[in-house]
């Protein structure tokens, strides 16, 4: 190869070079110039929505939260069509209808602490298997008492958002049961974090993100307002509390999730209420310290998984109905 023909490989590629260079650095600024990251959205400045026909993405439903362990929360009073579902909130921004601050007389009041599973990711609310749960417990003509099961789950939250709910949204005076649902993800961080991109950084790629972006971790974002919490290489949100930012330490991993059980567990012997681990993580065993956690701790456990499962394939792919679940091992 002749020294001419070396001299035209080595510009065209210096030239290919500088043009995805530039390419980078414009893609940075238009990132910038339109980016408005979770806490630029405003805390409780988000109007509610009242738009029941027009499709939202789940960070288009939700707000900055006033509490630094809660992150974002449901906005209230809102009604709006969300996985082609019409969904309404409350107006404390629970996808449930409205209870009084106190309970009747008569009434036992059960708290549900989830992420999606809970919330009812795609099925109407009366599906929901807390609505369920609610609607068997009145309909025993053997029992005079009253029910209320409050659905309290969000989306793409985790065991530590959870016990921050119930401990600053709930009247834990009220409380009589507690429910909390575990599911793969509940070491992870949340859907949506306090972090804006990356633009110094060197170590992601804006044009790979444009071309390519369900190939790069942290940048399967839902709305162009917030961004998404990184994934780490198993493509779930991360879960080292050493690959996170400082400020999210203490809500990811193992010893974390122990730590937020501990507190409720602690707070269900401080308020007398009963509380209860419910599992129904579809796709991954439950690590050992869950149901560990459970027996030590002598709290009742239902995995439901293995008939979730079957009542998936029985009714297929309808979600499953609570009364196919087996409560016995449930005392109420």
């Amino acid at each position: 190869m002749n020294r001419e023909t070396i001299f035209k490989l080595i510009s065209i590629g210096f030239g290919i070079s500088i043009t995805l260079l530039f390419v980078e650095l414009g893609l940075r600024y238009i990132s910038y110039a339109n980016y408005h990251s979770l806490d630029e959205i405003g805390v409780d400045k988000r109007e509610a929505v009242n738009d029941p026909k027009t499709e939202k993405t789940l960070g288009e439903i939700i707000q900055l939260s006033t509490n630094n362990k809660i992150i974002y929360e449901l906005i209230p009073n809102s009604t709006y069509s969300f996985q082609n579902i019409v969904v309404k909130t409350n107006s404390r921004g629970f996808r449930d209808k409205e209870y009084p601050a106190k309970k009747p007389k008569k009434t036992k009041r059960i708290i549900g602490l989830g992420d999606s599973i809970m919330f009812g990711w795609g099925v109407e609310e009366e599906e929901c298997y807390l609505s369920q749960l609610e609607n068997m417990l009145n309909e025993n003509e053997s029992d005079s008492t009253n029910y209320e099961v409050i659905n309290t789950g969000v989306p793409g939250y985790n065991t530590a958002m959870e016990v921050a709910v119930l401990e600053n949204k709930i009247d834990l005076t009220q409380v009589d049961i507690v429910i909390i649902n575990f599911i793969e993800n509940d070491f992870d961080l949340p859907n949506f974090i306090r972090k804006r991109p990356p633009y110094t950084s060197l170590r992601q790629s804006f044009i790979r993100k444009e071309l390519f972006p369900d190939s790069l971790n942290g940048w399967r974002g839902i709305d162009a307002r917030l961004h998404e919490a990184p994934f780490d290489t198993t493509g779930y949100y991360e879960k080292d509390p050493e690959n996170v930012p400082d400020i999210y330490k203490d809500m990811v991993g193992e010893k974390n999730y122990l730590a937020a059980m501990q507190k409720l567990k602690d707070l269900s012997e401080e308020y007398n209420f009963q509380l209860i681990l419910l599992s129904n993580s579809l796709f991954k065993e439950r690590p050992k310290s869950v149901t560990d956690f459970a027996k030590n701790s002598t709290i009742p456990y239902l995995d439901v998984r293995y008939s979730w499962w079957d009542c998936k394939v029985e009714f297929n792919n309808k979600p499953y109905q609570i009364s196919d679940i087996d409560l016995s091992l449930i005392h109420i």
